[in-house]
């Protein structure tokens, strides 16, 4: 079964939002793997009714797919549709996002760098997933500190994580988690 490597971004209650991606995306794929979280400034993007645009929260996402590519997409499409991303716009790359999903690659046994290139925004998530992988960087992810979200209860964001559905429907987060502390949801960085 084909891997594929998803971008996640979000820049409208971005909090809110990325954990209800991740949501949507185990109702179709049994496991993920998911980056650190980061936040990054939205570069050529509009915000709502003349407001500056949200900062964004940004991950990388494996996840293992029996369909093809087109199939996918459209599944993220309408994983995008469902939480309000207006894709209607002809202006809909530069405007403000709920949702934002994008098949960066289909990965391969022995592959060797991911092409094409992640965008900055996105590259060091994919760092996280994929050491090595990334060309003409070095193998390991640099020191951006990730974010937090809430996520079942729990705090995800800070690191790599592996998110999965239990036989009985509940979600389980391995590695990187950390029990909520705060709100669910707080955006604390590590």
């Amino acid at each position: 079964m084909p891997t594929y490597l998803l971008s996640i971004g979000s820049n409208i209650d971005p909090r809110r939002n990325v954990p209800r991606v991740l949501s949507r995306l185990l109702e179709i794929a049994p496991s993920l793997r998911v980056s650190r979280i980061l936040e990054t400034t939205p570069v050529g993007i509009l915000g709502e009714d003349g407001e500056p645009p949200g900062r964004f929260l940004n991950l990388a996402v494996l996840l293992e797919w029996a369909g093809d590519e087109a199939s996918l997409k459209a599944q993220l499409v309408e994983i995008e549709e469902a939480l309000g991303r207006d894709r209607s716009s002809p202006e809909r790359k530069l405007r403000s996002r709920t949702a934002d999903l994008d098949i960066l690659a289909t990965l391969g046994e022995g592959d060797g760098p991911v092409r094409p290139e992640p965008d900055p925004y996105v590259r060091d998530a994919v760092r996280d997933l994929l050491p090595g992988r990334v060309a003409g960087d070095a193998a390991e992810a640099r020191g951006v500190p990730g974010v937090a979200v809430g996520f079942g209860g729990e705090e995800i964001g800070w690191s790599p994580v592996r998110l999965a559905w239990t036989p009985e429907g509940g979600r389980v987060a391995e590695d990187g988690v950390r029990p909520a502390t705060a709100t669910e949801g707080s955006g604390r960085t590590a």
